[in-house]
């Protein structure tokens, strides 16, 4: 092959194994790196607690996440990534995007709730801080890949719209790739 070498790529699972949840999987190949999905884990505190955990590999060494679908369990470790260095692009179709502009924002009005909640109730284990620093965050874009929606897409702008939200972006293109 004119002497280069060649590099296997390898599909890794870092969600989603033994439980329907938390839908992550890396593909690597060469020096790339693409997330699929970027998902919660929810349900049973054991699966919740996976959340926490120091993600498998260094979020900044992500070159872009691919979003699937708007559920919770595919996109909504999102913010946690962004929290934690990665700074590439995030490819969603146009609908989707536009759904995790409300799902996202949703989730954390209610996560941070119970929080409040559970601190009230005397239950958690975490102390009350201050509004987050992450709203001042930047976030990845969003790169809509619906082919028919990108008139709509070159001039609308799908950051959520909650002004705390780390993925809130300036702009929105087509992905011609």
């Amino acid at each position: 092959m004119n002497g280069e070498s060649v590099h296997p790529a390898a599909l890794v699972p870092l969600g989603a194994a033994r439980t329907v949840t938390g839908s992550k999987f890396l593909l690597e190949a060469g020096t790339s790196r693409v997330l699929f999905d970027c998902g919660l884990f929810q349900g049973l505190k054991e699966l919740r607690q996976q959340n926490w955990a120091d993600f498998p590999v260094d979020p900044s060494t992500v070159d872009a996440v691919v979003i699937s679908h708007a559920h919770l369990d595919h996109c909504g470790y999102l913010p946690r990534l962004v929290k934690h260095g990665f700074r590439g692009p995030v490819h969603v179709t146009y609908d989707t995007g536009r759904l995790m502009s409300i799902v996202l924002p949703d989730s954390a009005r209610l996560l941070e709730e119970e929080a409040r909640y559970a601190n009230r109730a005397g239950y958690s284990r975490h102390s009350p801080r201050s509004r987050c620093t992450r709203r001042t965050m930047p976030g990845p874009r969003w790169i809509c890949c619906n082919r028919r929606a990108s008139a709509r897409c070159s001039r609308r702008h799908l950051g959520c719209g909650w002004s705390s939200a780390p993925l809130a972006t300036s702009s929105v293109r087509r992905w011609s790739g």
